[in-house]
């Protein structure tokens, strides 16, 4: 008997906003609107067209607004909420607060301060025991900013001062495994680099709401 593991959507959305806070940014970023919506809004949708049987999504305490928003939005759909705890800010461990309800499945992340065109789950790793990192192509500034691919060396760096590539993950697509190989590591990017993954540029359009304003754009007007 074939056992086909459940799909499942993650949201991360638990983070301070701190690089923010030095432009007096105070606000939940999630809500920041894009496109005359809140941005979290694209994650949960472009998780809700993708087969999904449910959505999970890291928040942490002072985040009731933004639960609020969603209860709102989408109390039709079947979300629920992961409170993280302790130290807020490393990725890996913003996963990790989402273990119970992810375990044993596939899973497909974006990140909640982001916006990201076209619908990039539609591609599929070549094997079930393959994670796919779904990227996005950059300047070479900006690349500083994001987890970067070294193509000639098949390795995630994250946030490089000198990136030798513009090519960087927006999102991502692991096997059941992984959730399990992750707890091992401190960090995300070792934890991909440690484990077989692939990559494919196929988001066209990203937007990162903490860069959008720290740059001096209006994401409520893109």
């Amino acid at each position: 008997m074939v056992n086909i593991e459940p799909l499942v959507g993650l949201i991360p959305a638990a983070g301070k906003a701190r690089r923010l806070k030095r432009v007096g940014y105070t606000d939940i970023k999630e809500l920041e609107c894009y496109a005359g919506v809140p941005v979290i809004n694209n994650a949960i949708e472009n998780l809700l067209s993708s087969g999904i049987e449910k959505l999970v999504i890291v928040v942490r305490e002072g985040k009731q607004d933004l639960v609020d928003h969603i209860n709102r939005a989408y109390g039709d759909e079947n979300i629920v909420f992961s409170f993280q705890d302790g130290p807020i800010g490393n990725l890996r461990d913003a996963i990790c607060a989402a273990k119970s309800q992810i375990d044993n499945s596939k899973v497909l992340m974006q990140l909640g301060d982001t916006a990201l065109k076209p619908l990039p789950f539609l591609t599929l790793p070549s094997s079930d025991k393959t994670l796919l990192l779904h990227c996005f192509r950059t300047t070479q500034k900006e690349a500083s900013l994001y987890g970067t691919i070294d193509t000639q060396n098949k390795q995630v760096i994250d946030k490089p001062t000198k990136p030798s590539s513009t090519l960087c993950w927006g999102a991502i697509t692991w096997p059941a495994d992984f959730t399990n190989h992750l707890q091992k590591y401190d960090q995300l990017t070792d934890a991909l680099n440690s484990y077989s993954f692939e990559y494919k540029e196929n988001i066209s359009e990203y937007i990162d709401i903490g860069t959008e304003i720290l740059s001096g754009h209006n994401p409520t007007m893109s």
